[in-house]
């Protein structure tokens, strides 16, 4: 599993020796202009291209250019703690490195693990060739310690939270609670999907258009998907005048797909309510009205060629 935050770096490194690029760094986004496909940074300096790209995240500005009913975001009352151990410290715990066999972390395997009283979960998965532990918990934000503040999305955590939200979990896990590392706690958030992705000479890809759940790495697998449709549809021989055809373009294969992915992977949350697939198929209907939850997820998820769909459509508008 790469590391999120390597493959973070890798891009910036590799956007950093592109001549063409150049990075405005510490400005934040104050309006869109659509037709014009410019926008205002908070220093006040305008920029404008031939069409602007909003990869803003779920609190998205470019979101309001297009649709702003879908701006608002709401807490789910579902809390998560992500944290690191390496798997070297790992292993020097008896209980913690029988725990990582059993899952077959050192293969290469990730595991969901559901504690049927308490309905919490822990995720936990290999990153850098299984160098290190990654893990991350889900639980009703009432069974916690320490509380998040008010309007605080996202900040530290300690270990001794996690053992706490674990006490009532056998004692390896607790004792790979005990070793966790750079602790973040944040909110599960969830914000409805815009009617549209496109707006005259803007595009809305990853959070910004369809957020979704942490659940099979689908969101990061979304925004690439979102950005390999692009770039196989904005190609080198692409005029200005041929930009909004192919956002539309972009607009008709992205939405259902990325929709079914947003709504599938709220399933778990939903799994506190009655009939959770019902209720999330529902949601999907209402926006995507001949869309089914797909029955096997990860065939769903990473059996896809965005490259060969983006390019078959090009070749049928030709």
């Amino acid at each position: 599993m790469v590391f999120r935050i390597d493959a973070h770096n890798l891009l910036k490194q590799h956007a950093e020796s592109m001549p063409n690029i150049t990075m405005h760094l510490g400005n934040g986004l104050v309006s869109v202009d659509t037709a014009n496909a410019s926008i205002k940074l908070s220093s006040g300096e305008e920029r404008s291209g031939d069409l602007v790209v909003g990869a803003d995240g779920i609190h998205s500005l470019t979101l309001q250019a297009i649709d702003p009913s879908a701006a608002q975001t709401s807490k789910l009352g579902l809390n998560m703690y992500r944290f690191l151990v390496p798997a070297a410290k790992a292993k020097q715990n008896t209980e913690v490195s029988e725990l990582l066999d059993q899952i077959g972390f050192f293969d290469g395997v990730g595991n969901n693990i559901l504690h049927a009283t308490t309905k919490h979960s822990v995720v936990i998965y290999p990153c850098r060739g299984c160098d290190l532990v990654n893990v991350l918990t889900f639980q009703a934000e009432a069974d916690e310690k320490t509380k998040l503040p008010e309007d605080d999305y996202n900040c530290p955590g300690t270990a001794q939270d996690v053992q706490h939200l674990l006490r009532n979990w056998p004692q390896k896990f607790q004792a790979l609670a005990g070793m966790a590392e750079d602790v973040k706690h944040w909110a599960a958030v969830t914000r409805d999907v815009p009617s549209t992705y496109v707006k005259d000479r803007l595009v809305l890809v990853g959070d910004a258009a369809h957020p979704t759940m942490p659940k099979l790495g689908a969101g990061a697998g979304m925004g690439i998907e979102d950005a390999g449709t692009l770039a196989t549809l904005l190609d080198r021989n692409v005029t200005k005048e041929d930009i909004p055809r192919r956002l539309e373009l972009y607009n008709q294969l992205r939405y259902p797909r990325t929709v079914t992915c947003k709504f599938a992977s709220e399933i778990f949350k939903l799994g506190w309510t009655t009939n959770p697939d019902e209720a999330a198929q529902k949601l999907l209907t209402q926006k995507v009205p001949d869309a089914y939850l797909p029955k096997d997820p990860p065939a769903y998820l990473f059996k896809y060629d965005v490259v060969q769909e983006a390019r078959n459509a090009l070749a049928a508008t030709a």
